[in-house]
């Protein structure tokens, strides 16, 4: 999940201090899955912060450089930041931000040109950005964000007008801000503010995307008055106002067009499921998967950090702080978790050994391995196969909760053997990389 008021956390500014579950308003502890924490590292400076997560664990964030400024990453599947080829680069300027990132490993963001503005940006799949290619451009305006990609390569964010008033738009699959591109922002409300030119509309930016092309974002507006910013969601072709303002709007939609909103100073977390709200948390819920699980933070006692100070999940109707779901020995304090995939894999930032750092957290290897039963169902195989790849994961998923470990390994190498055998046959490579990099994470975690 972008947010779009967060920069790296100023570390001195960061409560140590967890808040006890049992002042936290009401959250509960409950039997969920323990995790393994991963730190991510960084492009050589001092922190890091993970921003979104795709199905194949891949991470994206920003870090500082040695050189103190603001770079994206983007990980390979299941793995920390490698220096040498996780820097997304930048559109000729100083500093780029990377915001999301789809299956195919396209991220978007935002990153300074020559002339210090900033404009979108969406890189070709697992390569660097390209200032010929990837420039988003805008609506005739000076500046540009992009904040969310779907897999078929629409982006959507905010670009300023020829007014440079900032708009939201949906590009076209793997298009720029062109002739093709939805202007979201021109569906939104007229601004109120006296002396301002007829039928200028609020400022509107997007925030993240589904499979659909629905999205949500905000209406932005803070000049206007008490009720600005508020969320949006545009859905079918409709744009509609939500009734959760104040500042820091932020929010995501899934594949089932349920999302959440949030907004602050001190966090108030709602899901919408069927077009109704459901006040969840006094927390900040910033992504959902398509289970409906969703992630974020629960504010400080002095609202220090702009999407919590302790990590959460919200699963099953329950919201879990994740600090206490890692080993207690691990030095970590969670602070937010920024994203989770259909795997279960979360990402987010805290601290460790005083640093501010991204993390990954990886569920047990067969939670990660029976995420893979429901997407082998979806992508049509042929009952023989599906068959088989569905046996070989129950007998390594049963393997796995005995504590089985050596037949656990000879099935999902069997697995690995068998999907490999099918790629670009009845698998896509797309497909297959997917599954592949479950084994892979899940035999990564196996002692």
């Amino acid at each position: 999940m972008r947010l779009p008021n967060c920069r790296l956390p100023d570390i001195s500014r960061i409560h140590h201090a967890l808040l006890a579950l049992s002042l936290a308003g009401g959250y509960v502890s409950a039997q969920v899955t323990s995790y393994t924490v991963h730190d991510l590292g960084t492009l050589g400076g001092t922190a890091s912060q993970a921003t979104a997560i795709n199905r194949l664990g891949q991470v994206v964030g920003n870090s500082t450089t040695a050189s103190g400024q603001h770079h994206g990453f983007r990980t390979a599947p299941n793995l920390s930041i490698n220096l040498l080829s996780d820097d997304l680069a930048t559109l000729g300027g100083l500093e780029t931000y990377a915001a999301a990132i789809n299956t195919s490993g396209q991220v978007v963001g935002r990153s300074m040109l020559g002339t210090r503005i900033f404009h979108g940006f969406r890189t070709a799949p697992n390569t660097f950005i390209n200032m010929g290619t990837d420039d988003l451009g805008t609506f005739g305006g000076l500046s540009s964000d992009a904040s969310g990609i779907n897999d078929s390569g629409q982006v959507t964010g905010g670009a300023d007008t020829f007014t440079n008033r900032l708009h939201a738009y949906r590009t076209a699959p793997n298009h720029p801000i062109d002739g093709t591109t939805l202007d979201v922002g021109a569906l939104a409300p007229l601004s109120p503010v006296p002396g301002t030119f007829f039928g200028t509309t609020i400022p509107t930016y997007g925030l993240r995307i589904n499979s659909s092309g629905n999205l949500v974002g905000v209406i932005r507006g803070q000049d206007i008055g008490p009720s600005y910013p508020q969320g949006f969601v545009y859905l079918d072709g409709t744009l509609t106002s939500l009734n959760i303002v104040n500042f820091g709007v932020f929010g995501a939609i899934n594949d089932r067009n349920q999302f959440v909103m949030s907004s602050g100073p001190h966090g108030t977390g709602f899901l919408w499921s069927n077009g109704t709200p459901t006040k969840i948390c006094d927390c900040y819920l910033v992504d959902i998967n398509n289970s409906g699980q969703a992630v974020g933070g629960i504010p400080g006692p002095a609202d220090s950090n702009c999407c919590g100070d302790t990590a959460i999940l919200f699963s099953g109707g329950v919201i879990y702080n994740l600090n206490n779901f890692i080993p207690t020995n691990s030095g970590w304090v969670l602070n937010a978790a920024t994203a989770i995939n259909d795997r279960g894999q979360i990402a987010g930032y805290g601290l460790i050994n005083g640093q501010t750092r991204a993390f990954r957290l990886d569920p047990p290897p067969a939670d990660l391995l029976a995420a893979e039963i429901p997407f082998l169902d979806s992508i049509g195989l042929p009952a023989g196969i599906l068959n088989a790849l569905q046996n070989i994961l129950n007998a390594a998923q049963a393997a796995l909760r005995r504590g089985d470990t050596a037949p656990a390994r000879g099935e999902i190498g069997a697995f690995e053997n068998m999907v490999r055998a099918q790629t670009n046959k009845v698998l896509t490579f797309d497909q297959a990389s997917q599954l592949l990099s479950a084994a892979d994470a899940a035999l990564q975690e196996l002692p």
